[in-house]
C-alpha cells in the first residue's frame, strides 16, 4: 500500500458522521451514529488529494493563494509612484523653465544696473526675483563711486520675458 501522508483513522465526513480513510482509499465503514466520536488526527497530519474533498471537508487546506493582496498591490504600488511623481514635480518642466526665467531675469536686472553704475566691474550683487512671465527683480548692489569708494546701492527692475525675448526696466536704483 502507497503512503499518501494522510495516516488511516476516522474522518468526518460532512454529513455528521465519521468514516474509516485507511491512509489510501475511503472505505464503506461508518461509525454507529450513537458510539463516541473518535480523537482528532495527531497534529501535523498532511492532507492527501486522493481524500474526497465532499467526503472529509474539514481535512481540505484553505485556500490562500494571494490573488487579492497581490491585485491590491498591483495597483497601489503604481498608483502611490504615480501620486509621488506628480507631488515632487517630477513631471512639472514648468518648474525648470520657472528657475531658468528666474536666472535669466536676475542677469537682465544685474547687466541693466552695472550699465548705469560709475565703476562696473567692481559690482558685487545680492539680487533675488519672483514672478512668472514678469519677473520683480530686487536686491543691492555694492560698487565704487567716482571717488573709489565702496558704496550700496538699492534697485528693483521689472523684467518680462516672454519666449526667447526679455524686456528689462529699472524701476529704481538709489
Amino acid at each position: 500500500m502507497e503512503n499518501t501522508g494522510a495516516p488511516p483513522g476516522w474522518y468526518d465526513d460532512g454529513s455528521g458522521r465519521f468514516r474509516w480513510f485507511d491512509g489510501e482509499n475511503w472505505t464503506d465503514k461508518y461509525l454507529p451514529a450513537a458510539s463516541t466520536p473518535p480523537p482528532p488526527p495527531r497534529p501535523g497530519t498532511a492532507y492527501h488529494p486522493k481524500m474526497d474533498a465532499a467526503a472529509a471537508p474539514s481535512l481540505q487546506p484553505k485556500k490562500n493563494d494571494g490573488w487579492g493582496w497581490g491585485c491590491v498591490g498591483c495597483i497601489a504600488l503604481p498608483a502611490l509612484a504615480i501620486t509621488f511623481a506628480l507631488l515632487s514635480g517630477a513631471f512639472n518642466s514648468d518648474r525648470e523653465d520657472d528657475y531658468n526665467n528666474e536666472v535669466i531675469a536676475i542677469s537682465q536686472c544685474e547687466d541693466r544696473v552695472k550699465s548705469l553704475l560709475k565703476a562696473p566691474a567692481t559690482a558685487q550683487f545680492n539680487s533675488e526675483a519672483s514672478g512668472y512671465g514678469t519677473w520683480k527683480v530686487t536686491g543691492s548692489v555694492d560698487s565704487q563711486n567716482s571717488f573709489g569708494a565702496m558704496v550700496r546701492s538699492y534697485f528693483q527692475c521689472t523684467v518680462k520675458i516672454s519666449g526667447d525675448t526679455a524686456t528689462t526696466k529699472v524701476d529704481f536704483l538709489e
